[in-house]
């Protein structure tokens, strides 16, 4: 589960967010490139997802995170 207490600096504020403890993985990045993108071999949010579609493609990014490090406050 993902650790709001552990997130990481570069996330957009809003309710999803990525925690320090991802692996640069880029699954999350090919599933919702309009709401993560790969930074110093971390993940985070550039934009909050703000349509149906994108909110779609983030959820299923959760849900695909080996490590799960995203989460929703």
């Amino acid at each position: 589960m993902a650790r709001y207490s552990m997130t990481n600096k570069n996330n957009e504020e809003g309710d999803f967010f990525v925690d320090m403890r991802c692996i640069g993985c880029n699954t999350c990045v090919r599933l919702a490139p309009n709401t993560f993108k790969l930074k110093n071999e971390l993940s985070f949010i550039q934009k909050q997802p703000d349509n149906k579609k994108d909110l779609h493609d983030a959820t299923l990014a959760i849900l695909s995170c080996p490590v799960f490090s995203i989460g929703m406050k």
